[in-house]
Parts: C-alpha cells; sequence; structure tokens
C-alpha cells in the first residue's frame, strides 16, 4: 500500500463562529481521512489570501508558520513504513516543542528577502529575486530547498535556456546566483540540516557567466554627442544633457541623479551616497565627491530646479522608495527612447542610452591613463574586480601606439 498523503485545507465539516473554519491537516491512507487541528481559524477568503495569493507582511507569518507544520508532518511519513497513525500523531505532538516555525519551501524563502530588500529600499533587487521565484514557480512548484541539488540546478538550468532558444542570457546568471543566495541565507541561519548537501562549487553545479562584450563609446563618439547642436525636439536636447550629466558626475547612476538633492552640492563639489550602497554596506559607506567641472555646472544652471529641493525636481518631498522606482523606470524610458534615436543620428557604434554614461566615464579615464583604483573609487565599487567589468577595452589607435614600441 503506497504511504499516507498530507495538505493543508479548511476543516468544513463544522462551521465556526462568523463563517471561519479550523486550519487543520488533512491525511489519507488508504481509504481512511484524519483532520488535525492546527489551532487557527479562518474565514475561506483568508484562507485563499494567505494560502494562494502573493505574500504580503500580514500573511506571510501564517503561511510559513502552518507550512513548517505541514513539513514536519511530512518528514514524520516519510520514517513511517508502513503507517501507522498513532505513531504519526505521537511523533508529531513532540515536534510540536520546535520553537521558531520555519519553512524551508523556496517560494516562503524567496518571499522573506523579497519583503527585506522592499523594507531596506533595495527595490530593484527585491524585483530581480521576484523575476526568479516567478521562473521556480513555473519550473517547478511547491519545491523545498532539500530539493535543490546539481541535478535540479542542471535541469532548471536546460528549462530556462529552452525557454531562451538556446541562448546564454544574463538571467540565468542572475536567477541561479538569487537561488544560491537564498540557500546560503538559509544555511548561515541554521535552518537546513547538517545532512544537507550543498550544491553549488567545484564538482557540483557551477554557474554560467555571460561575459558581456565590453565595448562602450569611443572618445571621438562623446565629443560629437557633447558638440550636437541639432535635436528634432527640446525632449531630445534634455535628454543629452542628462546623459552627459551622468557622465560628468562619475558615470552615476539615473537613479542616484534622480534623488541628488540641492543640499548635496557645496560650491565645488556634489557629495553623495549611491544608493545601491548606502543600506548594504557592511561599515559605513564611504561617501562619492564629485568635482563640479565647467561642463557640469553649465548643464546644473540649465536644469535645476530652484523650486524643488531635488536638483532634477522630478520627485516630490517625501517620495516612498517605491515611488521613487518606478518614477526613475518610467524617465530613464522615455530619456532612453531619445538618446538612442541620437546616437543612431551620430552614428554611434553602440547603443547610446543612460546606462552607457556609466561604462563610457570609466573608459574614457582608463584610457586617458588614470590609475584604475582612483576610477573605482569615484565610482563607488568595492574593489577593483567590480571596476574592470565596466571598463571597455583600450581604442584601436591606442593598441596600435603601444604594440608600434616593440622592436620590429
Amino acid at each position: 500500500m503506497s504511504n499516507a498523503r498530507i495538505s493543508l485545507t479548511l476543516d468544513k465539516r463544522t462551521p465556526r463562529k462568523g463563517d471561519r473554519f479550523t486550519l487543520s491537516l488533512l491525511v489519507i491512507f488508504g481509504k481512511k481521512t484524519w483532520f488535525i487541528g492546527l489551532g487557527t481559524k479562518y474565514t475561506i477568503k483568508e484562507y485563499r489570501e494567505i494560502f494562494e495569493g502573493p505574500p504580503t507582511a500580514e500573511t506571510l507569518p501564517h503561511k510559513i508558520k502552518a507550512t513548517s507544520i505541514l513539513q514536519k508532518a511530512e518528514s514524520i511519513i516519510s520514517l513511517l513504513h508502513p503507517f501507522d497513525w498513532v505513531r504519526f500523531k505521537s511523533m508529531l505532538k513532540e515536534n510540536d516543542t520546535n520553537s521558531k516555525p520555519i519553512s524551508l519551501f523556496l517560494d516562503d524563502r524567496f518571499n522573506e528577502t523579497i519583503m527585506s530588500k522592499k523594507a531596506n529600499g533595495q527595490i530593484s533587487g527585491a524585483n530581480t529575486y521576484k523575476v526568479t521565484l516567478n521562473s521556480l514557480k513555473k519550473f517547478r512548484a511547491n519545491a523545498q530547498i532539500k530539493d535543490v541539488n546539481p541535478g535540479f540546478l542542471k535541469e532548471f538550468e536546460l528549462w530556462m535556456l529552452n525557454r531562451s532558444n538556446g541562448n546564454l542570457t544574463a538571467t540565468l546568471g542572475i536567477n541561479m546566483r538569487n537561488l544560491r543566495a537564498v540557500i546560503n541565507a538559509a544555511i548561515n541561519q541554521e535552518l537546513v540540516g547538517i545532512d544537507y548537501k550543498y550544491p553549488f562549487g567545484r564538482g557540483k553545479y557551477s554557474i554560467p557567466h555571460k561575459v558581456r562584450d565590453k565595448r562602450t563609446h569611443t572618445i571621438a563618439e562623446i565629443e560629437s554627442l557633447v558638440n550636437c547642436i541639432e535635436f528634432l525636439t527640446p525632449q531630445e536636447e534634455k535628454s543629452r544633457d542628462i546623459w552627459l550629466i551622468l557622465y560628468y558626475c562619475n558615470g552615476l547612476n539615473f537613479i542616484d541623479l534622480l534623488q541628488l538633492k540641492w543640499e548635496n552640492l557645496t560650491e565645488d563639489s556634489i557629495v553623495l551616497f549611491r544608493q545601491k550602497t548606502k543600506n548594504t554596506s557592511r561599515n559605513n559607506p564611504t561617501p562619492i565627491r564629485i568635482p563640479i567641472i565647467p561642463g557640469l555646472r553649465k548643464l546644473i544652471d540649465k536644469h535645476g530646479d530652484k523650486n524643488s529641493p531635488y536638483l532634477l525636481g522630478y520627485l516630490k518631498e517625501g517620495a516612498t522608495l517605491q515611488t521613487i522606482h518606478n518614477k526613475n523606470k518610467k524617465i530613464a524610458k522615455l530619456l532612453n527612447l531619445n538618446l538612442k534615436q541620437i546616437g543612431r543620428r551620430l552614428n554611434f557604434s553602440e547603443p547610446l542610452i543612460c546606462k552607457t554614461a556609466r561604462y563610457a566615464y570609466a573608459t574614457t579615464l582608463k584610457n586617458k591613463g588614470v590609475p584604475i583604483g582612483y576610477i573605482s573609487e569615484q565610482m563607488g565599487h568595492s574593489n577593483i574586480i567590480v571596476t574592470q567589468k565596466y571598463l571597455s577595452s583600450f581604442e584601436y589607435k591606442d593598441l596600435i601606439k603601444n604594440n608600434s614600441l616593440l622592436p620590429q
């Protein structure tokens, strides 16, 4: 006879006050059925919100508490061959002495991480974890940490490759790194048993890396952008100017420029903390100091909004992190549409978008002989290795010049 089956359900045999029903474990073994009440009562609507709807700060603790009991019950059933109802109840009662309920279902671990990142202001990071979670749920619903082994990871990789027509995409690496981070966090919190075999690393599963083609705008292209005076619309000209502000501001990310306030400006410089690192650095994050060169001063005078506490005036005082994130996506999208058009007219070798200002800043200084250590510090990177990912190869004319020094 097959082993018992168990699930969470509402025991609707006896309605309670307020149309509530007892949350129970439903155990089925052969033709026999048992209900084990878990001491909590929900309406049908509440049950669906907690166990079928998107997680919230209010519903997630309820789900984790119930699913942790379900996992204990499943573990006990796996030990009972054949299944014995009396022994099962006794062993489940013994397990009730465990203190804090912890769910090891991947969706619960991911949802806790997502809410933690949102609370910490890491909206973009939270969104990437949400994308990974959605992919995992489509690949294998209700998977637990114990299910994640090298075979699981390889199958997940093949599943994602099939969805991208066999192309190695950046999303694959992001999803795998997010999954690894969630598992690492569970291990660090001692949520998994010592018998769990870590699936990542040499001889196990290695995360594939999509190598970014390190090409960006040449100095000649940037000079043509600076000197451009023909625009189809005023919005195009402003988009060009904002790209140059990002470029002059040490390759600043647009979300940081969006939140830049007049109070960050001194007579000759801008001092700020990057949004990406100010809430995540273990120690006190180091502020970035940006010298206000004449080209930057001219653009600040041209586009600075003196009626707003924010330099560009796109935000209102007291804007929430979610509002800032949404505004960033909306404005950056419009800027990029204009920038791409400008880049095409100027025959840029690479698409011109807000993000390329960061790569262009790093590469321009490198090609001018500026030490990577200086570039790394000015970009607010934690180490030089991070900076090297932004650096394009030397321009071809420099390769010819340098190699011509060789005896021949």
